[in-house]
């Protein structure tokens, strides 16, 4: 397919049948196309919740199921919820480690007696354990 921009609207100036498909009708087939893949942002903002009260991907999949009527009508995967978590909990690392030590400063302000050590790696981050 060729399209040209005339004006303010595009045109399809050259369009070869042979090489397309016809349209996808099922809507449960929709979420295979990468075009129609990814978690809308209200649901993404659901997960975070759900996330935080420690449910399962697999958990999640099965409340998102109930929302859409079923699990074959969900515009996304198990997959793509448990790739979400895991960005979630990588920022969380970070997050909670600097919680951590924003508390540590405030405790050593209140108490010169307060101790506590730090291990930066080569990059001036702190290390965390495995």
């Amino acid at each position: 397919m060729v399209v040209k921009l005339i004006g303010e609207r595009w045109h399809v100036i050259y369009f070869v049948p042979d090489h397309n498909h016809d349209l996808v009708i099922k809507p449960s087939l929709k979420k295979f196309l990468r075009s129609h893949r990814g978690i809308p942002k209200q649901e993404k903002d659901f997960i975070v919740l759900l996330h935080g009260c420690n449910l399962s991907s697999g958990r999640i999949m099965q409340l998102t199921s109930e929302f859409y009527g079923s699990a074959q009508l969900v515009p996304y995967g198990g997959k793509d919820v448990g790739n979400f978590r895991s960005t979630i909990r990588r920022v969380e690392k970070y997050k909670d480690l600097q919680e951590t030590l924003e508390r540590f400063k405030e405790l050593e302000r209140q108490d010169p007696e307060f101790f506590y050590k730090i291990k930066l790696d080569d990059c001036e981050i702190p290390e965390l354990a495995p």
